[in-house]
C-alpha cells in the first residue's frame, strides 16, 4: 500500500484554528473563550415567537402573523435554540425530527435543521458557531444519527461537518415543442380536492420515500401545511391542483402538485411536487402536465436529477435542465450510519475519518460488508485504505458523489485498489433527492 498524505487532517486543523477551538494535549476537550457572556439554550414557549422574528430579522424579512402561526404549528420551543447576551436574543436555529431514507430502503433518525441565523449586529463574534455546534451536540445526545439542512450559503456549513448530499434539478419545458415517444400507459388520472389529497398523500409518499435515498418522512403537520399553507402565502396566491395516478390494478402510484401562473387563462404553470412509485405512473403524470390547454411553459422545481422526463420526449433540448446541490448532511454517529445503509457489493474498507467536533467519529473505522450485512468497528491499529473528512463522508454516504471523484478532486486520499471497490460498494440505483423543502 502506498503512503498516503492527508488533506483531510490539514483541513480539520484549519477548521479548528478558524473556529477558535483549542484542545489540550492528549484529549478532545473543547475550550472556547467568548468576547462576551453568550449563553446558548432552548427557548421557552414565551420566547418562541421572538426566536422566529430573530431569524427573519437576520435575513431582512418581516413575518406576517399568519406565516408566524404556520411556523408555530410546524416547529416547537423545545427544538429551538437561541443565543443570548443577557436578555438580548442574538441568533437562533431549530430542527424538525425526520426519518431519512438511506440506500437500501431503511431509514435513520435525523434532525432537519432550519431557521438558523444571527442578527447582522451580532456577526463576527462566534455566535453562529456556538449555535451550530451546540445544536449538533444536542442532536447527537438525543440519539439522532445525522443532521440535514438546505443551506443559504454553500461556503458556510462545511466547517461544521456538513457535506453536499442530495441533488435537485430545476426544469423548464416549452410545451409547444414537446413530442412524446411511445404510447401513453394505461391507468387513470384524477384531480382531487385539497381535502381528499390530504387523506391520500401520506400512505403514497411513505411508499415512495422508502424507494428514494435522501427523502424524508413527513408528520401530519407537514401534510396539513402542504395542502393548506397557500391560502395565506401572499407570494404564491394561486392554489395548488392535486393530481393522482391509479394503475389498471387499482394501485395509487403517482402524484403531482402544480400551480398556475394566474387564476384566469394562465399561460404557464409550476409543478412543485411530483413523485411516483412506478415508471408508468411517472410517464402518465408528465404526459398530462405537458399537454394542458393554453399552457405554453411548465416549470418543475424541484425534481430528481435522474427523473424520466428527458427520456420520454423526442427532443430533449425542449427540456431545459439545471442541476444544483440540494440538502447537506452532517453525520453525527459514523458507526450507526454506516451500518444502517445497504451496499451494492461485499467488501472491506478501513476508513480514517477526520471529525474535529466529535471524538467518537474521529479515527479509523473498518467497514465489512458480507451477504448484504454491514458491520462497522473502530479499529485504530489497522492501516487506513481511505482518509476522508467527515463532510466528504457525508457526501459519499447517500451516493451523491463517488470516492473516485473525491480523490481526483484532491479532497481525499485512498490506497491502490481501494477506489474502485469503494465506488462499487457505495453505488446506488437512484440519485439522492428530497421531495420536501424544510
Amino acid at each position: 500500500m502506498k503512503a498516503m498524505h492527508s488533506p483531510c487532517r490539514k483541513r480539520s486543523e484549519r477548521v479548528r484554528r478558524r473556529s477558535g477551538l483549542s484542545w489540550g494535549a492528549g484529549d478532545r476537550t473543547q475550550v472556547y473563550t467568548a468576547r462576551m457572556p453568550i449563553v446558548v439554550r432552548t427557548v421557552t414557549p414565551a420566547e418562541f415567537p421572538k426566536a422566529i422574528e430573530t431569524f427573519c430579522a437576520a435575513f431582512t424579512m418581516h413575518l406576517p402573523d399568519d406565516l408566524l402561526r404556520r411556523k408555530q404549528l410546524l416547529s416547537s420551543p423545545d427544538r429551538t435554540l437561541a443565543a443570548f447576551d443577557g436578555d438580548v436574543m442574538l441568533g437562533t436555529a431549530t430542527f424538525f425530527p425526520f426519518d431519512l431514507t438511506v440506500p437500501g430502503g431503511t431509514t435513520i433518525p435525523i434532525g432537519g435543521v432550519a431557521d438558523a441565523g444571527v442578527l447582522p449586529t451580532a456577526r463576527r463574534r462566534g455566535v453562529f458557531r456556538l449555535i451550530m455546534e451546540s445544536q449538533l451536540r444536542s442532536l447527537r445526545d438525543h440519539g439522532l444519527v445525522a443532521a440535514m439542512l438546505h443551506p443559504t450559503e454553500d461556503t458556510l456549513y462545511g466547517r461544521y461537518g456538513y457535506g453536499a448530499a442530495t441533488l435537485e434539478a430545476k426544469i423548464s419545458v416549452d410545451t409547444t415543442n414537446v413530442e412524446f415517444i411511445g404510447h401513453a400507459p394505461d391507468g387513470r388520472l384524477e384531480l382531487v380536492s385539497a381535502h381528499e389529497a390530504r387523506q391520500l398523500l401520506p400512505a403514497l409518499h411513505d411508499r415512495y420515500r422508502l424507494m428514494q435515498p435522501g427523502d424524508v418522512s413527513r408528520s401530519p403537520a407537514w401534510w396539513d401545511d402542504h395542502v393548506t399553507e397557500y391560502a395565506y402565502r401572499t407570494d404564491r396566491p394561486n392554489a395548488l391542483f392535486h393530481l393522482f395516478y391509479t394503475s389498471p390494478s387499482g394501485s395509487l402510484d403517482g402524484y403531482a402538485a402544480f400551480r398556475p401562473s394566474s387564476n384566469r387563462f394562465p399561460e404557464s404553470m409550476t409543478a412543485e411536487g411530483v413523485f411516483a412509485t412506478t415508471g408508468e405512473a411517472e410517464q402518465a403524470i408528465w404526459r398530462h402536465l405537458l399537454a394542458r390547454d393554453l399552457i405554453g411553459r411548465v416549470d418543475i422545481d424541484p425534481a430528481p436529477v435522474d427523473g424520466l422526463l428527458r427520456w420520454l420526449v423526442a427532443d430533449r433540448h425542449s427540456v431545459a435542465t439545471t442541476t444544483h446541490d440540494q440538502n447537506w448532511l452532517r453525520l453525527l454517529d459514523v458507526r450507526a450510519a454506516m451500518e444502517s445503509r445497504s451496499y451494492a457489493c461485499d467488501g472491506r474498507l478501513a476508513v480514517r475519518v477526520s471529525d474535529p467536533l466529535f471524538s467518537e467519529n474521529d479515527g479509523t473505522f473498518t467497514l465489512e460488508v458480507a451477504g448484504g450485512h454491514a458491520v462497522c468497528r473502530r479499529t485504530e491499529d489497522v492501516p487506513p485504505d481511505v482518509d476522508i473528512d467527515i463532510a466528504d463522508l457525508a457526501s459519499l454516504y447517500l451516493g451523491g458523489v463517488t470516492l473516485s471523484v473525491l480523490v481526483r478532486a484532491g479532497r481525499t486520499t485512498a490506497s491502490d485498489g481501494t477506489v474502485q471497490l469503494a465506488d462499487d460498494m457505495f453505488s446506488t440505483q437512484r440519485a439522492p433527492f428530497a421531495s420536501l423543502f424544510f
